[in-house]
């Protein structure tokens, strides 16, 4: 039975496991990225973790999901963010195939989270569906006949960086009003905080919110709307079997599943639009493994 290491590489940490053919995870590990530390810190972290599966089990390949725009027939980073320094121009079969004789497939992180998610999760059985990831930002990856779309320069899915408002809010893009300023963890924990709060963590919002705190709870509508209406935009412009929502901020939508669902009909969508993802953290690993087995075959 074939066993890969899936990698999941992220701003704020790495979590790796080894994945059989039929999805058992057979061991894991995760440590913080320590990214400020620079990126031959970074990668002798995802070194040590290899070399760790390696050691204690017979591995035939090497799946990666990073965050930035990934041209996977290279296996090389060709856009990132500071959120992972020096990152650009990184090719991880110089920097892991060769070192360990095994071949490494890449491909950007969210795109590896809605690939685990069609294998193992919510998107099971589901042949198209756009995966839209809510967290720090908003990432989107798109699935047509079980199969990621990438795009001509391989951003596709970019949908944090669709324009929700023209000339509004500033992005670290350098465009204006994109979605990523609106429905992101970090666009909704400033919002709150510019009605005077402080609040450093999204618990903190959620139990305001259900205190029925009136500034939470207008902040937490205004995110809500502009859910929604991006959530209609991607069903326009794909036409996907369903949306699979994810990320560190989905985890909250017991509080604000009901309102979206009364906002998603305003626009003539079935509330079955959305699912949520369920394997949580874990997706990026097992969609990086479910990668290099379909790489392997």
């Amino acid at each position: 039975m074939k066993k890969v290491i899936g990698i999941d590489i992220g701003g704020t940490g790495i979590k790796g496991s080894v994945i059989s053919e039929i999805g058992e995870l057979l061991d894991f590990q995760t440590v913080s990225t320590d990214a400020s530390k620079g990126r031959d810190h970074v990668l002798k972290k995802v070194h040590q973790m290899i070399q760790h599966f390696i050691e204690n089990h017979t591995i035939d390949a090497i799946g990666i999901g990073s965050a930035g725009r990934i041209n996977t027939q290279e296996a090389k980073v060709v856009y990132a963010t500071d959120n992972l320094p020096q990152w650009i121009g990184l090719n991880f079969i110089e920097k892991f195939g060769k070192m360990y004789s095994l071949p490494v497939f890449v491909d950007n992180d969210v795109n590896v989270a809605a690939l685990g998610e069609a294998w193992m999760g919510a998107g099971k059985n589901i042949q198209n569906f756009f995966f839209l990831a809510l967290g720090t930002g908003v990432g989107g990856g798109i699935v047509i006949h079980d199969d990621i779309f990438r795009g001509n320069n391989w951003s596709a899915g970019e949908v944090g960086h669709m324009i929700l408002y023209p000339r509004g809010k500033e992005c670290n893009c350098g465009q204006k009003g994109c979605v990523e300023q609106y429905i992101s963890g970090t666009a909704l924990l400033n919002h709150v905080n510019e009605t005077g709060h402080t609040f450093e963590h999204g618990n903190q919002i959620w139990k305001a919110y259900k205190e029925e705190n009136q500034h939470i709870q207008a902040c937490v509508e205004s995110f809500i709307q502009d859910l929604s209406m991006t959530l209609h935009n991607i069903k326009i412009l794909y036409d996907p079997e369903v949306i699979i929502m994810g990320g560190g901020l989905s985890d909250s939508h017991c509080y604000w599943e009901e309102a979206l669902t009364k906002e998603l009909q305003s626009f003539g969508h079935d509330p079955s639009l959305v699912k949520w993802a369920t394997l949580g953290n874990k997706a990026g690993q097992f969609g990086s493994a479910k990668l290099a087995l379909d790489s392997i075959k």
